[in-house]
C-alpha cells in the first residue's frame, strides 16, 4: 500500500487524510502551528511551514513528511492575506524537498480562479491570466508540471461545500449583474474521492483536471434555496429580475467551468451532480 503525505490540514487535507486512512493507507499529515484534531491516532502529524524572510523563502519542516510515495499539496495561496506573491516560491520549496526525498507522485490542488474569462471554459481553454491571482495560480501549476516527476496532477477546484461550509452562510451579495451567473461549486467529498482516485491510478502521467459539479444553477436560485434551508432572513429579500438571460450560449452571463474531463479520462463520477441535493449532507 502506498504511503501518502498531505501538506495542509485544512478543509480538504484533513478530510483526505481520514478518508485514505480508513482505506488502510499510511498517511502523514502536516500542520503549521496547531496540531489538527483527528478521529484516529493512526495518522501521523508532522510540522511543516514555508517561511519568508528578507525576500527569501525557506522550508521549516520535518523531512520525514516527504518520505512517502505520494505527496498531496493542498495549501491555499492566501490571496486575501496578501501572501499570493510568494505562492510559487513556496510551492517550489515543497516540490524540491519532495524530489530530494524520492517522491514518486505529486497531486497539487489549484483553483478555477485561474479562469478569468466568461462563457464556458475547460482545461483546454486559453488562459488570459489578466489578474494577479490567475498569474500566481498558473506559475505554481507550472512549477508542478515542469518538475522532473513522471506522475504529477493539478486539480483546479471549484468553490468548496461540505460539513461546516454551508453555502447558505456564504457572504454573497446578489445584484442585477450577477443574479443569473452560474454557480461553480463542488462537494468536499467529491474532491477527496477525486484525489484518492488519482493516487490509486497506476499510470504515470501529467495532467490538469477541473473538479467541478456538472450542475450550474443560477446564483439567485441557488443561494435563495440555501438560505431558505437555514431559515436565513436574507431569503426574504426581494427577488432580483435581471434583463440578462442565459437562454443562449452567446449571451451566457458569468462562466461555466466544465469538470467532465476527469470523468472521461479516469472514469471518475461525481456523487453530488445536482447542487440542490447537497443540503442534507451539509446541515
Amino acid at each position: 500500500m502506498k504511503t501518502v503525505g498531505i501538506i495542509g490540514s485544512g478543509f480538504i487535507g484533513k478530510a483526505l487524510a481520514e478518508y485514505l486512512n480508513a482505506r488502510k493507507y499510511q498517511v502523514k499529515l502536516s500542520f503549521r502551528s496547531n496540531r489538527p484534531e483527528l478521529a484516529t491516532s493512526s495518522i501521523s502529524v508532522h510540522h511543516c511551514d514555508v517561511k519568508e524572510q528578507d525576500g527569501k523563502v525557506y522550508l521549516d519542516a520535518d523531512t520525514s513528511l516527504f518520505m512517502v510515495d505520494v505527496l498531496v499539496i493542498c495549501i491555499p495561496p492566501g490571496f486575501k492575506k496578501g501572501l499570493g506573491d510568494s505562492y510559487t516560491a513556496k510551492t517550489l520549496s515543497l516540490l524540491n524537498e519532495a524530489q530530494k526525498q524520492g517522491v514518486k507522485q505529486v497531486v497539487f490542488t489549484s483553483s478555477i480562479g485561474i479562469y478569468t474569462q466568461t462563457g464556458k471554459v475547460s482545461e483546454l481553454s486559453t488562459l488570459t491570466l489578466d489578474t494577479p491571482k490567475a498569474k500566481a495560480l498558473f506559475n505554481a501549476e507550472q512549477a508542478i508540471l515542469n518538475s522532473g516527476l513522471k506522475n504529477k496532477h493539478v486539480l483546479r477546484l471549484a468553490g468548496l461545500i461540505g460539513a461546516n461550509r454551508h453555502p447558505g452562510r456564504f457572504r454573497v451579495t446578489l445584484t442585477n449583474e450577477n443574479t443569473n451567473e452560474p454557480v461553480n461549486m463542488v462537494m468536499q467529498s467529491d474532491v477527496v474521492k477525486a484525489i484518492a482516485q488519482l493516487i490509486e491510478a497506476p499510470n504515470e502521467a501529467s495532467a490538469i483536471y477541473n473538479v467541478v459539479s456538472p450542475h450550474h444553477p443560477a446564483k439567485q436560485a441557488f443561494y435563495r434555496y440555501a438560505r431558505q434551508r437555514l431559515n436565513d432572513e436574507r431569503v426574504n429579500e426581494p427577488l432580483i429580475v435581471s434583463d440578462k438571460g442565459r437562454s443562449a450560449e452567446s449571451s451566457l452571463v458569468g462562466k461555466v467551468v466544465e469538470g467532465e474531463l476527469i470523468c472521461q479520462e479516469l472514469g471518475f463520477t461525481y456523487e453530488y451532480d445536482n447542487l440542490f441535493s447537497i443540503f442534507d449532507s451539509v446541515e
